[in-house]
């Protein structure tokens, strides 16, 4: 465990205690047994968000609240959902959190036996080895890894369980360092975060002076001698509310975005994702 500070020390105590909860429900044997028997086929994420159609993909969130802004909407999920898929949204984004997201791995479960089509990302705080298990078994294509509050070990291991059980990880990053560690681990998809998850605050700003340094960070980190290197999948995260945010990131080489409040609080998502893929 990293010496977190702000939102992320306030969480990282709450997370523990609800992986012990889940761990007391069901063992983590049992919850391999239920990721090794899941009906439903995983969708190659990386594969579908790589095969853009328009100028930028988006990734649509079910987002019901977060610490900022507190409820964010109560609409029906499996409507919403629907709306992202009428607007030709990539992939879904869930977040499960209940204690400051106010979601659930059961909204999770709930949508991926919808849509079974359409790659889904769980969105929480993982620690451990048991929520990548219990995210298999619960529907997800990909989940998230962040990486300023995971230590180098625990960012490998995590990293490296998740793509043994066939799923891919977004790893999300905020400064330079956290985007070395990200590219020294192989990570295909890479989200850059405008907020930053200590203080709440947002930096749209900060996704194009990070992509503009992916590239030389990206031949630092290959092993010695060897050429190329295939730069990583680059997901704008947070603050989208607007088409111009879009198209500034797509300029810098951004490919795609993680929008979930502006989706969820417009009249017309379905529309609005349209509006963002076409910058």
């Amino acid at each position: 465990m990293k010496n977190l500070e702000g939102f992320l020390g306030t969480i990282y105590p709450v997370i523990q205690e609800q992986v012990a909860r889940a761990l007391d429900q069901v063992s983590l044997t049992g919850m391999k047994q239920r990721a090794a028997g899941r009906r439903l086929p995983i969708i190659d994420a990386h594969e579908r968000l790589a095969k853009r159609h328009t100028p930028m993909v988006v990734i649509a969130e079910i987002k019901r609240g977060s610490p900022s802004l507190g409820a964010i909407s109560d609409r029906d999920i499996l409507a919403q959902a629907q709306a992202y898929v009428d607007g030709g949204a990539a992939a879904i984004s869930v977040l499960t959190e209940p204690s400051y997201f106010k979601g659930s791995i059961e909204d999770l479960t709930q949508l991926k036996e919808s849509f079974p089509f359409i790659p889904f990302l769980r969105k929480d705080f993982i620690i451990d080895e048991y929520q990548i298990y219990e995210s298999k078994a619960a529907g997800a294509d990909m989940l998230l890894l962040i990486t300023r509050w995971l230590t180098d070990e625990e960012l490998k291991k995590l990293y490296q369980r998740t793509r043994e059980v066939g799923l891919h990880a977004l790893v999300e990053v905020e400064t330079e360092e956290d985007l070395q560690r990200a590219c020294a681990i192989g990570a295909d998809i890479i989200g850059i975060n405008a907020r930053n998850l200590v203080d709440l605050s947002v930096d749209v700003n900060r996704v194009t002076e990070l992509v503009r340094k992916v590239r030389s960070v990206v031949r630092a980190n290959l092993p010695r001698g060897k050429a190329g290197g295939r730069s990583p999948l680059l997901v704008g995260e947070s603050g989208v509310d607007n088409p111009e945010i879009v198209r500034a990131w797509h300029e810098a080489g951004v490919g795609a975005v993680l929008v979930g409040t502006a989706l969820m609080r417009s009249n017309d998502p379905a529309e609005l994702i349209k509006q963002f893929s076409m910058v």
